[in-house]
Protein backbone atom coordinates (compact mmCIF):
# COMPACT_ATOMS: atom_id res chain seq x y z
CA UNK A 1 0.00 0.00 0.00
CA UNK A 2 1.37 3.36 -0.96
CA UNK A 3 1.49 6.24 1.62
CA UNK A 4 0.86 6.53 4.88
CA UNK A 5 -1.53 3.79 6.42
CA UNK A 6 -4.72 5.31 8.55
CA UNK A 7 -6.32 3.43 10.99
CA UNK A 8 -9.13 1.01 9.91
CA UNK A 9 -7.17 0.63 6.59
CA UNK A 10 -8.52 -2.59 5.10
CA UNK A 11 -5.68 -4.68 3.33
CA UNK A 12 -6.49 -7.51 0.59
CA UNK A 13 -9.49 -7.56 0.80
CA UNK A 14 -12.49 -7.23 -2.02
CA UNK A 15 -14.94 -5.08 -1.22
CA UNK A 16 -18.10 -7.25 -0.27
CA UNK A 17 -21.59 -6.74 -0.30
CA UNK A 18 -21.11 -6.85 3.53
CA UNK A 19 -18.67 -3.79 3.18
CA UNK A 20 -21.23 -1.65 1.11
CA UNK A 21 -23.91 -2.33 3.65
CA UNK A 22 -21.91 0.05 5.64
CA UNK A 23 -22.84 2.60 3.20
CA UNK A 24 -26.37 1.85 2.62
CA UNK A 25 -27.12 2.35 6.55
CA UNK A 26 -29.73 5.05 6.62
CA UNK A 27 -29.00 7.87 9.15
CA UNK A 28 -31.84 9.14 9.28
CA UNK A 29 -33.98 9.87 12.35
CA UNK A 30 -36.92 7.05 13.12
CA UNK A 31 -39.16 8.49 15.74
CA UNK A 32 -41.97 6.77 14.44
CA UNK A 33 -40.63 3.76 15.28
CA UNK A 34 -38.45 4.88 18.79
CA UNK A 35 -39.38 7.11 20.73
CA UNK A 36 -36.67 8.24 22.50
CA UNK A 37 -36.42 11.28 25.51
CA UNK A 38 -33.71 13.76 26.07
CA UNK A 39 -31.97 12.36 28.72
CA UNK A 40 -31.69 8.74 27.38
CA UNK A 41 -30.64 8.79 24.24
CA UNK A 42 -27.52 9.64 22.12
CA UNK A 43 -27.50 13.48 21.20
CA UNK A 44 -27.29 12.37 17.66
CA UNK A 45 -31.15 12.91 16.71
CA UNK A 46 -30.22 12.17 13.12
CA UNK A 47 -29.04 8.57 13.37
CA UNK A 48 -30.41 5.12 14.48
CA UNK A 49 -28.19 2.27 14.13
CA UNK A 50 -29.69 -1.77 13.96
CA UNK A 51 -27.30 -4.13 15.61
CA UNK A 52 -28.20 -6.83 13.18
CA UNK A 53 -26.75 -4.73 10.35
CA UNK A 54 -23.87 -4.20 11.88
CA UNK A 55 -23.06 -7.78 12.74
CA UNK A 56 -23.76 -8.52 9.59
CA UNK A 57 -21.36 -6.16 8.38
CA UNK A 58 -18.49 -7.57 11.21
CA UNK A 59 -18.24 -10.82 9.83
CA UNK A 60 -17.81 -10.15 6.49
CA UNK A 61 -14.95 -7.73 7.24
CA UNK A 62 -13.39 -8.78 10.18
CA UNK A 63 -10.69 -11.22 8.88
CA UNK A 64 -8.94 -8.87 6.80
CA UNK A 65 -8.56 -5.90 8.99
CA UNK A 66 -5.11 -4.95 9.47
CA UNK A 67 -5.74 -2.49 12.99
CA UNK A 68 -2.20 -3.14 14.81
CA UNK A 69 -2.22 0.47 15.70
CA UNK A 70 -4.69 3.64 15.44
CA UNK A 71 -4.37 6.88 16.73
CA UNK A 72 -7.00 9.81 17.45
CA UNK A 73 -7.74 12.78 18.49
CA UNK A 74 -11.06 14.87 19.07
CA UNK A 75 -11.51 18.80 19.91
CA UNK A 76 -12.96 20.29 23.43
CA UNK A 77 -15.27 22.50 23.63
CA UNK A 78 -16.10 26.48 24.31
CA UNK A 79 -20.17 27.82 25.10
CA UNK A 80 -19.79 31.13 23.13
CA UNK A 81 -23.11 32.35 24.63
CA UNK A 82 -26.47 30.80 26.60
CA UNK A 83 -24.25 29.52 29.64
CA UNK A 84 -27.63 29.81 32.65
CA UNK A 85 -29.75 30.87 30.34
CA UNK A 86 -29.63 27.27 28.42
CA UNK A 87 -31.53 26.11 31.71
CA UNK A 88 -34.79 27.89 31.04
CA UNK A 89 -35.34 27.17 27.63
CA UNK A 90 -33.20 29.43 26.20
CA UNK A 91 -30.51 29.39 23.19
CA UNK A 92 -27.19 28.58 23.73
CA UNK A 93 -24.25 28.02 21.12
CA UNK A 94 -21.64 25.65 21.64
CA UNK A 95 -18.30 25.90 19.12
CA UNK A 96 -15.55 23.17 18.79
CA UNK A 97 -12.15 24.33 20.72
CA UNK A 98 -8.54 23.98 18.76
CA UNK A 99 -7.27 22.21 21.99
CA UNK A 100 -7.77 18.55 21.33
CA UNK A 101 -7.72 14.72 23.41
CA UNK A 102 -4.71 12.66 21.39
CA UNK A 103 -5.09 9.17 21.53
CA UNK A 104 -2.92 6.27 21.01
CA UNK A 105 -4.25 3.16 20.74
CA UNK A 106 -1.83 -0.08 20.14
CA UNK A 107 -2.57 -3.92 20.33
CA UNK A 108 -0.23 -5.83 22.70
CA UNK A 109 0.38 -9.50 23.61
CA UNK A 110 0.84 -9.33 27.19
CA UNK A 111 -2.61 -10.29 28.35
CA UNK A 112 -3.80 -7.13 29.40
CA UNK A 113 -5.63 -3.52 29.28
CA UNK A 114 -3.73 -0.64 30.43
CA UNK A 115 -4.65 2.77 30.37
CA UNK A 116 -2.21 6.22 30.74
CA UNK A 117 -3.87 9.72 31.06
CA UNK A 118 -0.92 12.26 31.32
CA UNK A 119 -1.79 14.92 33.89
CA UNK A 120 -4.54 12.52 34.35
CA UNK A 121 -3.83 9.19 36.06
CA UNK A 122 -0.37 6.95 35.57
CA UNK A 123 -0.49 3.45 34.28
CA UNK A 124 -3.57 1.63 34.82
CA UNK A 125 -4.03 -2.06 34.22
CA UNK A 126 -6.22 -4.68 34.00
CA UNK A 127 -6.03 -8.46 33.14
CA UNK A 128 -7.86 -9.47 29.94
CA UNK A 129 -8.93 -12.65 31.65
CA UNK A 130 -10.71 -10.68 34.21
CA UNK A 131 -12.55 -8.29 31.90
CA UNK A 132 -13.64 -10.87 29.53
CA UNK A 133 -15.42 -12.95 32.27
CA UNK A 134 -17.00 -9.65 32.56
CA UNK A 135 -17.85 -10.14 28.74
CA UNK A 136 -19.52 -13.36 28.81
CA UNK A 137 -22.34 -12.24 30.83
CA UNK A 138 -23.06 -8.76 29.47
CA UNK A 139 -25.77 -8.59 26.99
CA UNK A 140 -26.11 -6.43 24.14
CA UNK A 141 -29.60 -5.78 21.79
CA UNK A 142 -28.97 -7.31 18.60
CA UNK A 143 -31.69 -5.21 17.05
CA UNK A 144 -31.72 -1.74 18.32
CA UNK A 145 -29.09 1.06 19.69
CA UNK A 146 -28.44 0.88 23.14
CA UNK A 147 -30.16 4.06 24.99
CA UNK A 148 -29.57 3.26 28.68
CA UNK A 149 -26.77 2.39 30.76
CA UNK A 150 -26.75 -1.36 32.19
CA UNK A 151 -26.90 -0.98 35.84
CA UNK A 152 -25.56 -4.11 36.58
CA UNK A 153 -22.14 -3.80 34.08
CA UNK A 154 -21.37 -0.60 35.87
CA UNK A 155 -22.14 -1.69 39.35
CA UNK A 156 -19.42 -4.98 38.87
CA UNK A 157 -16.98 -2.51 37.24
CA UNK A 158 -17.36 -0.33 40.12
CA UNK A 159 -16.41 -3.12 42.09
CA UNK A 160 -13.47 -3.95 39.42
CA UNK A 161 -12.34 -0.16 39.25
CA UNK A 162 -12.55 -0.44 43.32
CA UNK A 163 -10.35 -3.26 43.81
CA UNK A 164 -7.70 -2.18 41.30
CA UNK A 165 -7.11 1.47 42.69
CA UNK A 166 -6.95 0.34 46.52
CA UNK A 167 -3.60 -0.88 45.65
CA UNK A 168 -1.20 2.33 45.75
CA UNK A 169 -2.07 3.72 42.33
CA UNK A 170 0.07 6.88 41.63
CA UNK A 171 -2.59 9.31 40.67
CA UNK A 172 -1.68 13.08 39.25
CA UNK A 173 -2.98 15.78 40.84
CA UNK A 174 -2.26 18.00 37.49
CA UNK A 175 0.45 20.17 38.69
CA UNK A 176 3.26 17.84 38.21
CA UNK A 177 3.24 15.58 41.53
CA UNK A 178 1.36 12.36 42.50
CA UNK A 179 -0.96 12.02 45.22
CA UNK A 180 -1.50 8.37 46.43
CA UNK A 181 -5.09 7.52 45.31
CA UNK A 182 -6.91 4.68 48.03
CA UNK A 183 -10.14 3.52 48.07
CA UNK A 184 -11.66 1.53 51.05
CA UNK A 185 -12.61 -2.16 50.30
CA UNK A 186 -15.82 -1.24 51.25
CA UNK A 187 -16.48 1.93 49.21
CA UNK A 188 -16.47 1.10 46.14
CA UNK A 189 -18.61 3.64 44.50
CA UNK A 190 -15.97 6.12 44.84
CA UNK A 191 -16.84 9.62 43.59
CA UNK A 192 -13.61 10.89 42.64
CA UNK A 193 -13.64 11.59 38.40
CA UNK A 194 -10.40 9.48 37.65
CA UNK A 195 -12.73 6.54 38.97
CA UNK A 196 -15.45 7.20 36.97
CA UNK A 197 -13.94 7.99 33.56
CA UNK A 198 -12.08 4.57 34.42
CA UNK A 199 -15.46 2.89 34.75
CA UNK A 200 -16.91 4.83 31.35
CA UNK A 201 -13.71 3.11 29.87
CA UNK A 202 -14.05 -0.23 30.78
CA UNK A 203 -18.17 -0.30 30.06
CA UNK A 204 -17.25 1.13 26.25
CA UNK A 205 -14.93 -1.45 25.84
CA UNK A 206 -16.79 -4.38 27.42
CA UNK A 207 -19.84 -2.72 25.41
CA UNK A 208 -18.25 -2.59 22.40
CA UNK A 209 -16.64 -6.14 22.13
CA UNK A 210 -20.01 -8.03 22.50
CA UNK A 211 -21.23 -6.04 20.01
CA UNK A 212 -18.58 -6.71 17.59
CA UNK A 213 -18.91 -10.78 18.23
CA UNK A 214 -15.85 -11.03 20.53
CA UNK A 215 -15.76 -13.99 22.70
CA UNK A 216 -12.58 -12.62 24.52
CA UNK A 217 -11.43 -8.97 25.54
CA UNK A 218 -8.59 -8.11 23.25
CA UNK A 219 -4.89 -6.83 25.05
CA UNK A 220 -4.61 -3.64 24.52
CA UNK A 221 -2.51 -0.57 25.22
CA UNK A 222 -4.43 3.26 25.14
CA UNK A 223 -1.87 5.93 26.03
CA UNK A 224 -3.47 9.25 26.40
CA UNK A 225 -2.26 13.40 26.29
CA UNK A 226 -4.54 15.99 26.53
CA UNK A 227 -4.21 19.78 25.69
CA UNK A 228 -7.97 20.02 27.40
CA UNK A 229 -7.45 21.69 31.33
CA UNK A 230 -9.37 19.34 33.16
CA UNK A 231 -12.71 20.20 35.25
CA UNK A 232 -12.95 23.63 33.31
CA UNK A 233 -15.70 23.37 31.17
CA UNK A 234 -13.70 22.91 28.17
CA UNK A 235 -15.49 19.41 27.44
CA UNK A 236 -12.41 17.34 28.38
CA UNK A 237 -14.34 14.22 29.53
CA UNK A 238 -16.14 14.52 26.39
CA UNK A 239 -13.13 14.70 24.54
CA UNK A 240 -11.85 11.61 26.05
CA UNK A 241 -15.14 9.89 25.48
CA UNK A 242 -15.11 10.74 21.49
CA UNK A 243 -11.75 9.52 21.33
CA UNK A 244 -12.21 6.20 23.37
CA UNK A 245 -15.20 5.31 21.05
CA UNK A 246 -13.15 6.38 17.88
CA UNK A 247 -10.34 4.30 18.50
CA UNK A 248 -12.18 0.78 19.99
CA UNK A 249 -14.81 1.42 17.20
CA UNK A 250 -11.78 1.07 14.50
CA UNK A 251 -9.94 -1.32 16.47
CA UNK A 252 -13.01 -3.88 16.28
CA UNK A 253 -13.72 -3.29 12.76
CA UNK A 254 -17.32 -2.06 13.76
CA UNK A 255 -16.26 1.08 12.06
CA UNK A 256 -13.63 1.15 8.53
CA UNK A 257 -11.76 3.87 8.25
CA UNK A 258 -9.68 4.59 5.09
CA UNK A 259 -8.89 6.90 2.53
CA UNK A 260 -11.45 5.59 0.14
CA UNK A 261 -14.28 6.38 1.46
CA UNK A 262 -13.58 8.98 3.81
CA UNK A 263 -12.74 12.93 4.00
CA UNK A 264 -9.20 13.90 3.62
CA UNK A 265 -8.68 17.17 6.37
CA UNK A 266 -4.90 17.89 6.03
CA UNK A 267 -3.44 14.39 5.90
CA UNK A 268 -6.46 13.08 8.01
CA UNK A 269 -9.08 11.30 7.96
CA UNK A 270 -12.75 12.10 8.40
CA UNK A 271 -15.35 9.50 9.38
CA UNK A 272 -18.27 9.24 7.48
CA UNK A 273 -21.63 10.63 8.53
CA UNK A 274 -22.89 7.15 10.21
CA UNK A 275 -19.39 6.34 11.59
CA UNK A 276 -19.58 9.80 13.63
CA UNK A 277 -23.37 9.07 14.01
CA UNK A 278 -22.19 5.44 15.88
CA UNK A 279 -19.12 7.09 17.81
CA UNK A 280 -21.10 10.05 19.02
CA UNK A 281 -23.95 7.52 20.43
CA UNK A 282 -21.46 5.78 22.32
CA UNK A 283 -19.36 8.90 23.90
CA UNK A 284 -22.65 10.60 24.91
CA UNK A 285 -22.87 6.83 27.08
CA UNK A 286 -19.41 7.57 28.57
CA UNK A 287 -20.65 11.21 29.40
CA UNK A 288 -23.64 10.50 31.09
CA UNK A 289 -21.81 7.92 33.14
CA UNK A 290 -18.80 10.53 34.56
CA UNK A 291 -21.54 13.23 34.85
CA UNK A 292 -24.95 11.55 35.52
CA UNK A 293 -27.07 13.77 33.53
CA UNK A 294 -25.16 14.70 30.23
CA UNK A 295 -27.33 17.25 27.87
CA UNK A 296 -25.22 15.59 24.80
CA UNK A 297 -23.74 19.03 23.92
CA UNK A 298 -20.20 18.48 24.84
CA UNK A 299 -20.11 14.75 23.02
CA UNK A 300 -21.68 16.26 19.81
CA UNK A 301 -19.46 19.12 19.79
CA UNK A 302 -16.20 17.04 19.84
CA UNK A 303 -17.94 14.42 17.79
CA UNK A 304 -18.84 16.33 14.77
CA UNK A 305 -16.85 19.83 14.89
CA UNK A 306 -17.94 23.11 13.79
CA UNK A 307 -21.15 25.05 15.56
CA UNK A 308 -24.41 24.05 17.41
CA UNK A 309 -27.33 25.56 18.43
CA UNK A 310 -29.04 24.07 21.65
CA UNK A 311 -32.34 25.08 22.31
CA UNK A 312 -34.92 23.54 23.84
CA UNK A 313 -33.47 20.57 23.83
CA UNK A 314 -33.10 20.50 20.04
CA UNK A 315 -29.47 20.71 18.54
CA UNK A 316 -28.50 22.30 15.10
CA UNK A 317 -25.26 21.22 13.43
CA UNK A 318 -23.42 24.07 11.55
CA UNK A 319 -19.57 24.43 10.27
CA UNK A 320 -18.88 27.80 11.03
CA UNK A 321 -18.31 30.06 8.41
CA UNK A 322 -15.92 32.28 10.32
CA UNK A 323 -12.80 31.83 11.46
CA UNK A 324 -12.51 32.88 15.28
CA UNK A 325 -8.91 32.88 17.27
CA UNK A 326 -8.97 33.09 21.36
CA UNK A 327 -7.07 32.93 23.95
CA UNK A 328 -8.50 30.39 26.50
CA UNK A 329 -7.80 32.05 30.23
CA UNK A 330 -7.89 29.32 32.76
CA UNK A 331 -8.14 30.97 36.45
CA UNK A 332 -6.79 27.93 37.67
CA UNK A 333 -10.40 28.75 40.44
CA UNK A 334 -12.48 25.20 40.55
CA UNK A 335 -15.81 25.33 39.50
CA UNK A 336 -18.90 24.38 41.31
CA UNK A 337 -21.18 23.82 38.90
CA UNK A 338 -24.11 23.36 41.23
CA UNK A 339 -23.62 26.32 43.12
CA UNK A 340 -23.78 28.60 40.20
CA UNK A 341 -26.63 27.33 38.95
CA UNK A 342 -28.63 27.67 42.43
CA UNK A 343 -27.85 31.23 42.05
CA UNK A 344 -29.47 32.11 39.07
CA UNK A 345 -32.41 30.31 40.26
CA UNK A 346 -32.63 32.04 43.39
CA UNK A 347 -32.55 35.30 41.53
CA UNK A 348 -34.89 34.16 39.20
CA UNK A 349 -37.25 33.72 41.53
CA UNK A 350 -36.86 36.83 44.07
CA UNK A 351 -36.65 39.43 40.90
CA UNK A 352 -37.82 37.65 37.82
CA UNK A 353 -39.43 41.35 36.38
CA UNK A 354 -35.21 41.68 36.51
CA UNK A 355 -33.99 38.46 36.00
CA UNK A 356 -36.55 37.57 33.21
CA UNK A 357 -35.74 39.86 30.32
CA UNK A 358 -31.79 39.22 30.88
CA UNK A 359 -32.25 35.40 30.05
CA UNK A 360 -34.49 37.10 26.89
CA UNK A 361 -31.70 38.96 26.50
CA UNK A 362 -28.86 36.18 26.42
CA UNK A 363 -31.07 34.03 24.11
CA UNK A 364 -31.36 37.09 21.62
CA UNK A 365 -27.34 37.44 21.82
CA UNK A 366 -27.58 33.64 21.39
CA UNK A 367 -28.98 33.83 17.86
CA UNK A 368 -27.52 36.74 16.77
CA UNK A 369 -24.40 35.40 16.87
CA UNK A 370 -25.02 31.91 15.41
CA UNK A 371 -26.52 34.11 12.56
CA UNK A 372 -22.58 35.83 12.09
CA UNK A 373 -20.95 32.65 12.37
CA UNK A 374 -23.41 31.01 9.50
CA UNK A 375 -22.96 33.54 7.09
CA UNK A 376 -19.54 35.04 7.83
CA UNK A 377 -16.37 34.04 5.25
CA UNK A 378 -13.05 33.31 6.49
CA UNK A 379 -11.75 35.90 9.25
CA UNK A 380 -14.15 38.70 10.20
CA UNK A 381 -14.42 42.08 8.82
CA UNK A 382 -13.82 44.82 10.93
CA UNK A 383 -17.85 45.10 11.02
CA UNK A 384 -18.41 41.40 12.22
CA UNK A 385 -15.58 41.85 14.55
CA UNK A 386 -16.96 44.92 15.70
CA UNK A 387 -20.42 42.89 16.26
CA UNK A 388 -19.24 39.69 17.83
CA UNK A 389 -17.04 41.75 19.94
CA UNK A 390 -19.85 43.88 21.13
CA UNK A 391 -22.22 40.85 21.54
CA UNK A 392 -19.36 39.02 23.64
CA UNK A 393 -18.87 42.13 26.38
CA UNK A 394 -22.72 42.47 26.97
CA UNK A 395 -23.13 38.75 27.36
CA UNK A 396 -20.36 39.25 30.02
CA UNK A 397 -22.16 42.43 32.02
CA UNK A 398 -25.37 40.08 31.81
CA UNK A 399 -23.69 36.99 33.39
CA UNK A 400 -22.30 39.84 35.89
CA UNK A 401 -26.01 40.37 36.74
CA UNK A 402 -26.49 36.78 37.12
CA UNK A 403 -24.33 36.56 39.74
CA UNK A 404 -22.05 34.10 38.11
CA UNK A 405 -18.29 35.90 37.84
CA UNK A 406 -15.58 35.95 40.05
CA UNK A 407 -12.84 38.48 40.42
CA UNK A 408 -10.49 36.24 38.23
CA UNK A 409 -13.00 36.35 35.88
CA UNK A 410 -13.48 39.52 35.91
CA UNK A 411 -9.66 40.36 35.90
CA UNK A 412 -9.58 38.87 32.32
CA UNK A 413 -12.14 40.49 31.10
CA UNK A 414 -10.56 44.11 32.24
CA UNK A 415 -6.89 42.75 30.98
CA UNK A 416 -8.93 42.34 27.63
CA UNK A 417 -10.60 45.27 27.63
CA UNK A 418 -7.83 47.25 28.23
CA UNK A 419 -6.27 45.79 25.12
CA UNK A 420 -9.15 46.27 23.02
CA UNK A 421 -10.45 42.78 22.74
CA UNK A 422 -13.24 41.50 23.95
CA UNK A 423 -13.51 38.50 26.77
CA UNK A 424 -16.48 36.68 29.12
CA UNK A 425 -16.57 33.52 30.75
CA UNK A 426 -17.50 30.75 29.36
CA UNK A 427 -19.67 27.90 31.07
CA UNK A 428 -20.90 27.84 34.63
CA UNK A 429 -18.68 30.67 35.99
CA UNK A 430 -17.78 31.15 39.67
CA UNK A 431 -14.20 30.51 38.39
CA UNK A 432 -13.02 27.97 35.60
CA UNK A 433 -11.83 29.69 32.24
CA UNK A 434 -12.89 33.11 30.22
CA UNK A 435 -12.08 33.20 26.05
CA UNK A 436 -10.83 36.32 24.58
CA UNK A 437 -12.13 36.38 21.29
CA UNK A 438 -9.23 38.22 19.48
CA UNK A 439 -9.54 41.03 16.51
CA UNK A 440 -7.90 39.76 13.60
CA UNK A 441 -5.41 43.00 13.59
CA UNK A 442 -3.95 41.63 17.04
CA UNK A 443 -2.92 38.39 15.47
CA UNK A 444 -0.96 39.77 13.11
CA UNK A 445 1.21 41.61 15.23
CA UNK A 446 2.75 39.20 17.83
CA UNK A 447 4.16 41.59 20.10
CA UNK A 448 1.00 43.00 21.56
CA UNK A 449 -0.49 38.91 21.32
CA UNK A 450 2.47 38.14 23.42
CA UNK A 451 2.03 41.29 25.61
CA UNK A 452 -1.36 39.92 26.16
CA UNK A 453 -0.40 36.67 27.12
CA UNK A 454 2.06 38.00 29.29
CA UNK A 455 -0.07 40.13 31.40
CA UNK A 456 -2.70 36.75 31.99
CA UNK A 457 0.53 34.67 33.02
CA UNK A 458 1.24 37.58 35.55
CA UNK A 459 -1.71 37.53 36.92
CA UNK A 460 -0.96 33.69 37.53
CA UNK A 461 -3.55 32.42 35.29
CA UNK A 462 -2.72 29.86 32.47
CA UNK A 463 -3.50 31.15 28.72
CA UNK A 464 -3.62 28.80 25.68
CA UNK A 465 -4.33 30.19 21.91
CA UNK A 466 -6.49 28.38 19.62
CA UNK A 467 -9.23 28.64 17.06
CA UNK A 468 -12.39 27.92 17.29
CA UNK A 469 -15.03 26.02 15.17
CA UNK A 470 -12.48 23.14 13.26
CA UNK A 471 -12.91 19.74 12.65
CA UNK A 472 -14.39 17.15 15.17
CA UNK A 473 -12.84 13.64 15.83
CA UNK A 474 -9.85 12.84 13.62
CA UNK A 475 -8.14 9.64 12.36
CA UNK A 476 -4.47 10.55 11.96
CA UNK A 477 -2.08 8.16 9.46
CA UNK A 478 0.60 5.80 11.43
CA UNK A 479 3.79 4.95 10.35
Amino acid sequence: MEGPMYVGTVTGINRSPATETAKAISVRKRTSQHKRSRNDVSSSDDCIFFHSELKFLNRGVMAGLNLRHIKVSAPGKIILHGEHAVVYQKTAIALSLGLRTRLDLRETNDGRVTIFMERFFKEITWKTDDLTSLLETTKVDAETLETTLDQELLDRLQQLVGSSLIQDVGIGNGDGSDVQFRVEAAKVKDPSTQSIALVGFLYLLIKLCKLAGRSTVPSLSFAIQSEIAIGAGLGSSASLAVCLASAILAFLGVIVVDAKTCRDSVGKLVPQADQLALINHWAFLVDKIIHGNASGIDNSVSTYGGVIKFANGQMTRVQSRLKLDVVVVDTGVERNTKRMVEIVRRRKKLYPLIINPILDAIDGISNTSFTLLQHGNGSPTAEEYEALSELISINQHLLCVLGVSHPGLDAICATAARLGQAAKLTGAGGGGCAIVVLDPDIIKFERLRESMMTEFRQLEFKPHTADLGGPGVLFHPVS
